[in-house]
């Protein structure tokens, strides 16, 4: 009796930047074609405002920002599918208000949608940022349950 294999999940945290990019490329390198097999998911979150007037200059400044972030989201997909990859393995989606940080967005969809693996890309930030704002990428290695997380850092 053949039995069916589900699709293994992949979840590629999305930020508007070059880390973010080779962490999209590194993975779809690896997976080559082997669009039956896996499910991508491109994840964007957009974490809660801290304050009101916060809330005011984001509501100001983000439509542009978010155009920005789904210009480059379906760039990546683009990316994949031109790669190979079939447009219904590749999902985009975005979070918006739902955290109070990017890395409890990723973590918090990671496990409600039982991934496999999430890729991060390393933003290479100076140790003195990194305390003060934290580590996306360090929060995510941590805490991430019952899958693997590729860190992915860019080439020197």
């Amino acid at each position: 009796m053949e039995s069916k294999e589900k699709k293994k999940k992949i979840l590629i945290g999305i930020a508007d930047s070059p880390n973010s990019r080779i962490a999209s490329n590194y993975v779809r390198e690896i997976l080559g074609g082997k669009e039956r097999e896996f499910e991508v998911v491109l994840f964007h979150v957009i974490p809660k405002a801290k304050s009101e007037e916060e809330a005011k200059l984001r509501r100001i400044s983000e439509r542009e920002g978010l155009k920005i972030i789904k210009e480059t989201l379906q760039e990546i997909k683009n990316d994949f599918v031109n790669s190979g990859i079939s447009p219904g393995s590749i999902r985009i989606v975005v979070e918006e208000g739902k955290h109070e940080t990017v890395a409890e967005g990723i973590l918090d969809y990671l496990e409600k949608e039982h991934f496999q693996t999430v890729v991060v890309g390393r933003r290479g930030i100076a140790r003195s940022e990194e305390f003060l704002f934290g580590s996306v990428s360090k929060k995510i290695v941590s805490e991430a349950k019952g899958c693997a997380v590729w860190v992915v850092e860019p080439p020197l």
